[in-house]
Parts: structure tokens; C-alpha cells; sequence
């Protein structure tokens, strides 16, 4: 049986597969533009325009909009200084630029390019294709294409996040532990090896994977899967879900756990699953350890247990220790 299935589906239709798989990435919310490339041949040696043929190729994977080498206005150079490229991208309004060089050396060549960020002008990433055969060509400007598009994506980074609700009271009172002088206020920066985004409903979710970094304010995530949701609409995320490896650092305040929630709405984190946070030496551990970010309160739940590490004593003068 399983023999019979592994038959069928080598022998299914790639666009049938395709359309069986579930649910397919969306990089509608993502503008490129691929700059002219710059071209080296010996006299009278033919270069194919490599830029048009991916701008092409780039324009047919879902994006929101793809600015072409003709309709750009930038110049053909490799090398161009960070500030020209924010230039080039404020006026498209585009999220990266793609600046590359097509080399012929023999009868092969050369394909140099650079993923520049249409915020900081910075390069993102640096890819190299060799085309042995001109039959080749098509098929690498293809793989390329998909390359620059997994580097595009990382440009992702959730905006602000809205205000967050006013300080509110608990009659809990204070706890040691937890983290202080949150501001949700602040940007949210996110990185990740790849991105998938995917609508459904009318809503959007990016699945961050592989090294996930989320820097907000002075709170820094690491995990190995962060979900992020968008309500339709909207352009924050009103909530993101950690898995997998979960470490948390404000400072000297340290946590991790395997799953970590934060619900934008109710300003509140949840750490789940062999959750434990560590300060000056004190640490506090549960099934669940629920933070309400606002209040800087704490509700611990399953197997609660603290550890509070007595402070030292300074001695005075002419008293000293065991003799």
C-alpha cells in the first residue's frame, strides 16, 4: 500500500501536487524592485539581460508589487552606496531592491547579486548563480528567484505595537520576580532563517522559523517557531506564540519554558510547560507562570516553587569571619 502511494504520487502532476499542499505561502504584502544590472564581457561578447528576465520570473510568485529594471530609474551599478538605494526605494515605495552583476567568462556566466533592504539601504543577502549552459539560464534565474524572495521576506518586521492599556492596580502587590518598566509601546523588531505567511480568513499569520530573535524595547525571545497573528486588517499582530526552546532576557531577569504567549489586549505573557524565571540568583518555576506586564504581578500554577537566595550581609569593620 504504502508502495502504491509513493507509484501515484510520482506519478501526479507537479501543479496537482501543488495544489494539494496546504496553505500556500503569501507574499502579497511585499514590494521588490530589481535595479539594471551591471554587465562585464569581452568585445562584442553577448550578456542577457539577467535583471528583466527575473523581474519577470519575481512578478509571478504572489508579491504585491514587482518594479522592473525599465520602470525603476536606477542606475546599473553593482556597487551603489546605501543611501542612493533608500532613495530608489522611497520613491517606488518598496520594500528591497535587488543591485546585481552578470559576468560572461567563455561561454558561462556569472551571476552576482545583492538583496539591499529598502529601509536602511543595507545589504541583506548575497547571491552567486553559475550558468554553464545557455540552456541553463532559464532554470537558475528561477531558483534565484526564489532565493532572493526567502531573503526579501526576512524584511518582515511587525510595525509598533499599539498602545498598551493604562498601568493598572492589583491588590496582589508586587512580586520579586516578573518583568519591569514594560513598554509595549515600543517597535518589535523579528528575525528568523525563514518566513511563511499564509491568509486565511481574511487574516494574516507569519511563521518565523529557524533562530527566531524578537527585540522589543529592552526584552529580548529566542525560540525555535514564533507564530504571529494579524487580525484582517490590521497591520500588528495582537498576539504571538513561542515554541520550542523559549528564553526570555530582560536584563538580569531570565526565563524559559517551551511555549510563551503574549496577548497584546490583556498586556499579558504566559509561559507554559517546565516554565522557569531567575533574578539575583532567586528563581521561581511552575507548569504555568502567567505575567500580567502592566500590573508586574504573577500567578504561578502546577507544582509551584521559589527559591530565595538570602542576601549577604556586609560586614562592618573589625568584625571578620570564623576562626
Amino acid at each position: 500500500m504504502k508502495r502504491l502511494l509513493i507509484v501515484v504520487l510520482l506519478l501526479m502532476p507537479a501543479s496537482l501536487m501543488a495544489a494539494m499542499a496546504a496553505p500556500a505561502a503569501d507574499f502579497s504584502w511585499l514590494s521588490l524592485g530589481v535595479a539594471p544590472f551591471e554587465a562585464k564581457a569581452p568585445p562584442g561578447a553577448r550578456v542577457p539581460d539577467v535583471a528583466t528576465l527575473l523581474a519577470d520570473r519575481l512578478g509571478t510568485l504572489g508579491l504585491e508589487n514587482v518594479v522592473g529594471p525599465q520602470a525603476l530609474n536606477a542606475s546599473t551599478q553593482a556597487d551603489v552606496s546605501a543611501e542612493l538605494v533608500r532613495s530608489w526605494a522611497a520613491k517606488a515605495k518598496l520594500d528591497a531592491i535587488v543591485v546585481g552583476r552578470t559576468t560572461r567568462i567563455g561561454g558561462q556566466l556569472s551571476v552576482d547579486v545583492r538583496i539591499r533592504s529598502g529601509k536602511t539601504g543595507d545589504t541583506i543577502k548575497t547571491l552567486v548563480r553559475r550558468v554553464t549552459h545557455p540552456a541553463d539560464l532559464e532554470a537558475s534565474v528561477g531558483a534565484l528567484a526564489n532565493d532572493v524572495l526567502a531573503a526579501a521576506s526576512r524584511l518582515a518586521e511587525p510595525g509598533p505595537l499599539p498602545a498598551a492599556p493604562a498601568k493598572r492596580s492589583s491588590s496582589r502587590g508586587k512580586t520579586p520576580f516578573g518583568f519591569k518598566d514594560w513598554d509595549s509601546d515600543r517597535p518589535m523588531s523579528i528575525e528568523s532563517e525563514s518566513l511563511d505567511a499564509i491568509r486565511e480568513s481574511g487574516k494574516r499569520r507569519m511563521i518565523f522559523t529557524g533562530n527566531v530573535k524578537v527585540v522589543q524595547g529592552n526584552l529580548t525571545i529566542r525560540c525555535d517557531r514564533l507564530d504571529a497573528f494579524y487580525p484582517a486588517d490590521a497591520n500588528q499582530p495582537d498576539r504571538l506564540s513561542c515554541r520550542g526552546n523559549v528564553r526570555l532576557r530582560q536584563g538580569d531577569q531570565r526565563a524559559r519554558c517551551d511555549e510563551a504567549v503574549y496577548d497584546r489586549a490583556a498586556d499579558r505573557l504566559t509561559c507554559k510547560g517546565n516554565a522557569v524565571f531567575e533574578e539575583d540568583g532567586n528563581e521561581l518555576r511552575g507548569a504555568v507562570i502567567e505575567i500580567d506586564l502592566a500590573a508586574e504581578t504573577m500567578h504561578v500554577m502546577g507544582g509551584a516553587r521559589v527559591l530565595i537566595q538570602p542576601r549577604e550581609k556586609s560586614r562592618k569593620p573589625g568584625q571578620g569571619g570564623d576562626r
